[in-house]
């Protein structure tokens, strides 16, 4: 008995602590389950058929691709750089270039984006309107790795593969992750909690 009313007491107290710190855990929760949920829906859609089969066969693909590759030709021009675009191969003269494939052009990091954003507290029409922003942006951010990552091969080769695999990928996460911010900080809303007679008495 007394190792019951032990763990009931310390229930007890976690019980008040919630009702506490009710929208603080509220929100927590929240994020971990619009992480998650956004976190699968990329690989579903992504790496799982018959989802990806069929993304392949849509004109989504050629479109990032093409956007991507002329974005980043764009910029590279813009800097001064003699460059070479075609199809989905992008090259800075006197360099073996890069060639996008499919994992390449943004889809896993739009959904990923996209599916925390869906999950999350907020008005439907704003997360509409939010996630087409949000898409422009990180075709943006993606043509800028992918710039990066052709001035790496110029200038400095040998850290190609870390610059490819590690660093640019960072840079997408980090600014999936201000995205998020910027939608829990101005745009997230939600119904108001009733508050119970325990904390109307207190």
């Amino acid at each position: 008995m007394l190792f019951f009313q032990k763990y009931k007491i310390q229930f007890e107290k976690y019980k008040i602590l919630y009702k506490k710190n009710r929208k603080l855990f509220n929100n927590i929760f929240r994020f971990i389950f619009a992480l998650i949920f956004g976190l699968i829906l990329s690989v579903l859609i992504t790496e799982i058929d018959p989802f990806k089969s069929y993304l392949k066969t849509t004109s989504i693909p050629d479109i990032l691709t093409k956007s991507l590759v002329y974005t980043s030709n764009f910029l590279l021009n813009l800097f001064g750089f003699d460059t070479y675009a075609h199809n989905n191969f992008l090259q800075i003269r006197g360099t073996n270039g890069i060639r996008f494939v499919y994992s390449c052009i943004g889809i896993r990091h739009m959904t990923f984006f996209a599916g925390f954003i869906i999950s999350y507290y907020g008005k439907l029409l704003n997360k509409i309107w939010y996630i087409i922003v949000g898409f422009i942006i990180l075709i943006f951010i993606n043509s800028f790795r992918a710039s990066i990552i052709c001035i790496t091969q110029l200038y400095y080769p040998e850290y190609f593969q870390f610059v490819h695999y590690y660093f640019t990928r960072i840079i997408m996460y980090v600014c999936i992750f201000v995205l998020w911010m910027i939608w829990i900080r101005f745009f997230a809303t939600k119904k108001r909690l009733p508050e119970t007679d325990s904390l109307k008495t207190e």
